[in-house]
C-alpha cells in the first residue's frame, strides 16, 4: 500500500471492525460461529494454517454458508503467523493481493 494512503482509496474497502478485540491490536473482532454473518463481506479469509478448517468444512456450518463470500465461493488462504521479516511481510501481502485480485475479477 501507498504510503499516506488507505486501503479503500485504493480500491479495497475494508471492513471495520465493530467491536474490536483491543487485547489483539484493535483489528480484529472475535466472532462465534452464530455471529458469522455479523459482517456480510463478498470475500473472506481463510486461516490457511494445517490445524484449521478448510472453506469446505466452514462450509457445511448454515450461518456461515448463507453469506455473501461463501455463496459465492470466494475465499482467499490468509497466512495467521507472524512473519520474521519485512521481506517474508511482503511476500505474504503479494500473495494476498493477488488472490484478492483474481477472486474480486471472478
Amino acid at each position: 500500500m501507498a504510503p499516506g494512503r488507505g486501503a479503500g482509496e485504493l480500491g479495497l474497502p475494508i471492513t471495520t471492525p465493530v467491536r474490536p478485540d483491543q487485547a489483539g491490536g484493535g483489528y480484529f473482532e472475535r466472532l462465534s460461529w452464530e455471529e458469522a454473518n455479523a459482517y456480510p463481506g463478498d470475500i473472506m479469509l481463510w486461516d490457511a494454517r494445517s490445524n484449521s478448517m478448510t472453506p469446505e468444512q466452514v462450509e457445511q456450518d448454515p450461518v456461515f454458508a448463507a453469506t455473501p463470500a461463501a455463496s459465492a465461493d470466494r475465499f482467499v488462504e490468509w497466512d495467521a503467523v507472524a512473519p520474521m521479516s519485512h521481506a517474508s511481510y511482503a511476500k505474504i501481502m503479494n500473495e494476498l493481493g493477488d488472490q484478492l485480485e483474481s477472486r474480486l475479477a471472478a
